[in-house]
């Protein structure tokens, strides 16, 4: 009986030579799961030269596993956060935009937290985790959501309709210290059972309005704040598909924005103002991570922390995230867990893999319909044998696929780009008419989906 004890215990306290960590199907951890809303890859974490500075992010990284080439399902918050907390596609649901009625969908598609209340979790949410008011009650034991300041929309002056700049009180969007504040009375007390505790940040979310005060701590100066450095011809050599979504704000409005922020002398100060959102949300985080390792459960409790998808702050002209270019694909993914070393993984990863890491972690039963693969034989290894590739989707039939050398992306119209991260970070040449790379795209265009389920009716939704 002593042997089989110590036996046990060694299981649970090592990982095997793979690295994949060994729990007992009958260990029931908790998850504090945090989403941040339009968070891009200008974070240390990912990106050495980043000017922000986001200790919170980079302290829990410490105990973390990082996946640095993590890619979001969809660059749009409604498919992104859909396609995550389902394990499934946007081409598998028809999710394609912020007006797709995803509330259609709360009996056909199990989600994250419906699955977990099934297997006696107690699932608790606080801000945005789905998008908007397309929140499914279902989902939650308990829920709490948060409105937009309605002044928040609000132009700061009249001169140019700008969405970021220094504001009074009235016109700050408070939301996220009342998630916040939400959130610490729940993961600062003991949990009583097996705990699934969401907590969504809204920054750095348009409008980037912020009090003096916020600015005065967070902002970087204008001198220290470079404008993204791009060829003249950055958008003769993109298909039409690609053009248009590069010189519309949104995919309901081709209006030139990037020319009107330049015409307004407002670059430098739109991307200080990003920053300041990004540092803001970061100061927030800091509290809830503060209270959670201090709480009861930080022993019990892994923390997986996720961006929704990225943002274009100029870069092709674009400013949102209606692209489907590196910027608004490349997201912040990282599982933490008590009492482990930072690993950094560089395996290309989507955010489709989440619901089934979940699954495997807690050893709980897998589900088949799931579409992503579970991390948790990569989870430990900062060099593991990973071939794979995350596919992106923005709007109907438009679909990017990016490998860890490789990015390939087809429109509904059949145009493409091509581009080699090995040698093109940034993606300036779109090498898609080069026709000594026709097998490079052969290869990657299995990765895109046969079927694209037709989209859902759509409905305008609260953000």
């Amino acid at each position: 009986m002593l042997l089989r004890t110590i036996f046990l215990l060694l299981v649970l306290l090592f990982p095997l030579a793979n690295n994949c960590l060994v729990l007992q199907a009958s260990a029931k951890k908790n998850i504090l799961f945090i989403a941040i809303d339009d968070l891009n890859d200008m974070v240390p974490i990912l990106d050495q030269g980043a000017i922000v500075k986001t200790p919170n992010i980079d302290k829990l990284a410490s105990k973390s596993t990082v996946f640095t080439n993590a890619f979001a399902s969809s660059t749009l918050c409604n498919p992104s956060r859909f396609s995550l907390l389902t394990g499934l596609k946007p081409s598998t649901t028809g999710v394609y935009l912020n007006i797709s009625n995803s509330l259609l969908l709360e009996d056909e598609y199990l989600n994250i937290m419906t699955y977990l209340r099934q297997h006696d979790y107690q699932t608790i949410g606080v801000g945005k985790i789905f998008h908007g008011t397309q929140n499914q009650e279902s989902a939650w034991d308990i829920y709490h959501g948060y409105h937009k300041n309605r002044f928040a929309t609000r132009k700061s002056h009249n001169k140019w309709p700008v969405n970021w700049g220094v504001v009074n009180d009235k016109f700050l969007d408070q939301r996220d210290e009342l998630v916040t504040d939400k959130a610490l009375e729940y993961i600062s007390k003991k949990f009583e059972q097996p705990t699934f505790l969401a907590v969504g940040f809204h920054n750095p979310h348009l409008p980037w309005f912020y009090t003096k005060e916020i600015y005065d701590k967070h902002a970087i100066p204008l001198s220290k704040i470079h404008k993204p450095e791009e060829p003249e011809y950055i958008l003769s050599d993109l298909p039409k598909s690609a053009r248009t979504l590069a010189i519309q704000y949104n995919i309901f409005d081709q209006s030139n924005y990037h020319e009107k922020v330049i015409d307004a002398h407002e670059w430098k100060r739109a991307i200080q103002a990003y920053l300041v959102g990004v540092a803001y949300m970061d100061e927030k985080l800091g509290e809830l991570l503060e209270a959670f390792y201090a709480s009861p459960n930080f022993e019990d409790t892994i923390v997986v922390l996720w961006s929704d998808h990225g943002y274009h702050l100029g870069e092709k002209k674009h400013w949102n995230k209606h692209g489907l270019w590196e910027k608004t694909t490349h997201i912040l993914l990282m599982f933490s867990f008590p009492q482990r070393q930072k690993i950094v993984n560089n395996s290309v990863v989507s955010l489709l893999d989440v619901f089934p890491t979940i699954i495997d972690f807690l050893g709980l039963p897998k589900l088949d319909q799931l579409e992503g693969n579970s991390l948790m034989p990569i989870m430990f290894a900062s060099n593991a044998d990973w071939d794979n590739h995350a596919l992106t989707t923005m709007d109907y039939k438009n679909h990017s696929v990016r490998g860890i050398r490789w990015r390939y992306t087809r429109y509904k119209d059949g145009s493409e780009e091509l581009y080699d991260k090995k040698f093109d970070q940034r993606e300036f040449y779109n090498l898609a008419e080069n026709k000594s790379l026709k097998q490079v795209k052969k290869r990657l265009k299995k990765f895109l989906p046969e079927d694209n389920h037709k989209p859902i009716p759509e409905e305008v939704f609260v953000h």
